[in-house]
């Protein structure tokens, strides 16, 4: 589908939920989610929200990671 309609919101969100909850792929699904949000400018749209919300979720989750890693050394 990208392939053919790379703007496509919401084939862009599913792949940031795939490359993220199946293969802990942060980078490339953070790609995918700043994509929507530039695509979907309006910060009220679903894709919009829950791009910034899943940004948000990755972003504590390596935080989290970071600080236990780091804590046991």
């Amino acid at each position: 589908v990208l392939a053919v309609a790379p703007n496509y919101i919401e084939a862009l969100f599913l792949k940031a939920q795939i490359l993220w909850k199946g293969y802990r792929d942060s980078a490339a699904a953070k790609k995918c989610l700043m994509h929507v949000i530039k695509v979907e400018p309006d910060k009220e749209a679903p894709f919009h929200r829950w791009s910034l919300s899943l940004y948000k979720e990755m972003a504590e989750y390596e935080r989290s990671r970071h600080r236990l890693l780091y804590n046991k050394q």
